[in-house]
């Protein structure tokens, strides 16, 4: 029986041979905007604070991307950001953090909270056991955990300045703190690690306008320093809006009544 060679399957693409049968290369398939931007691991660290903007998609309110700024060397989505509801338990809301600019994207994580009407009757109860804080949990490098175990409000902190810890060794979540100022009005709120206190080492800002004097986007500046934390920057910074937007309702709430 005569033997017959496979010639394997080549990861380039073949080259083109011109009339003169000189070999050309092909040109290359431009990259697909919703494609996953490169890991950490492949694509290089920026030396520089790099700006990502949250834009909601327009054929999609319950959805949003983190962009980078235009002048980012690779300016494609990097998160994909959805809301929706927990299937077996329709009342309660589940935020899920993917990679890319799609609904097919790696798995980041998210969480699951109860509807703002519900935490703050839990918040004049002064439940630390309440249904409400039962049923929050966080999703993080694949573990689901209570969110009362990982995100914590500090308290107060020097007049209106809030500070809210993220983090649990325990889990092998890293630890950071987010400061803000005038508490809860917009603004821009610093992460940063505190352990090494007066010095310490800034992660990321976080940026909103009071919607009745700017239309802007909120905006992260991420550090240097802060890209190896930064999906857990993202779920943190998601669940710090939140409780800034609760924040408002209750004062509404409790000003009116």
């Amino acid at each position: 029986m005569p033997s017959h060679t496979v010639t394997p399957f080549l990861d380039d693409e073949p080259a083109v041979l011109s009339r003169n049968h000189e070999p050309q290369q092909s040109t290359p398939v431009p990259i697909a905007p919703g494609e996953n931007p490169p890991s950490y691991d492949v694509a290089r660290i920026p030396e520089v604070p790099v700006t990502f903007t949250f834009s909601l998609m327009a054929a999609n309110t319950n959805a949003m991307l983190v962009i980078p700024s235009i002048d980012s060397p690779d300016t494609r989505p990097l998160y994909h950001i959805s809301v929706g509801l927990d299937p077996f338990f329709p009342t309660r809301m589940v935020t899920t953090v993917l990679k890319g600019g799609n609904e097919q994207g790696q798995y980041v994580g998210g969480f699951k909270t109860v509807p703002v009407i519900q935490a703050y009757k839990d918040h004049k109860a002064k439940s630390k056991s309440s249904p409400a804080a039962a049923c929050q949990t966080v999703a993080v490098g694949g573990k689901e955990i209570m969110q009362s175990t990982v995100w914590k409000d500090m308290g107060t902190r020097k007049g209106k300045t809030k500070a809210f810890n993220w983090g649990d060794p325990r889990q092998m979540i890293p630890s950071f703190t987010w400061s803000c100022p005038a508490w809860p009005n917009a603004g821009k709120f610093s992460c940063y690690m505190d352990r090494n206190y007066p010095y310490n080492i800034t992660y990321a800002e976080f940026t909103v306008s009071d919607p009745s004097e700017s239309l802007t986007e909120p905006k992260l500046t991420l550090m240097p320093e802060g890209h190896q934390y930064f999906d857990e920057i993202m779920i943190s910074v998601l669940l710090l809006e939140r409780d800034r937007m609760t924040a408002i309702v209750q004062n509404e709430t409790f000003y009116n009544n």
